[in-house]
C-alpha cells in the first residue's frame, strides 16, 4: 500500500515576539503486508517551520525525517507497533536526532 498526506496549518499570534507563519507538513509511506498479522512500513516526512527570517538555521528551516516501523497483530484485539524516526537534516536542535517508540493498541468490540 502507498499512503500520502498533505496538511496546512495557519496559526495566529506570536511566540516570543516572533510572528507565526502558515506551515505545511506532508508524508509519503509504503506499507508491505508481509502476512495477515505483520506489516512493515517505510515513511518520509517533511515539516515546514512557522518562523521566517529569524536568522537561525534551527528556526528558519523545516525538518525532514525518515521512519521505519512494523505492526504486528498479537490477537484479534491486540496490535503491537514499533517505529524508529531519523532526522535527516543534521541541524542541531531542529528535531530529535533519533526516536525509538513502541505502542500497544487494544480494540474493544462494539
Amino acid at each position: 500500500m502507498v499512503y500520502s498526506n498533505l496538511n496546512e496549518v495557519v496559526p495566529t499570534g506570536r511566540i516570543a515576539g516572533i510572528a507565526l507563519q502558515p506551515t505545511i507538513s506532508g508524508l509519503i509511506a509504503v506499507e508491505y503486508l508481509w502476512s495477515e498479522n505483520l506489516s512493515i512500513t517505510a515513511q518520509f516526512d517533511y515539516y515546514s517551520t512557522p518562523f521566517h527570517g529569524v536568522g537561525t538555521r534551527v528556526l528558519d528551516r523545516g525538518v525532514t525525517e525518515s521512519v521505519a516501523g512494523f505492526s504486528y497483530r498479537l490477537t484479534p484485539h491486540l496490535l503491537w507497533q514499533g517505529y524508529a524516526v531519523e532526522n535527516l537534516d543534521f541541524i542541531t536542535g531542529s528535531a530529535a536526532d533519533f526516536t525509538l517508540s513502541t505502542l500497544m493498541t487494544y480494540r474493544i468490540e462494539s
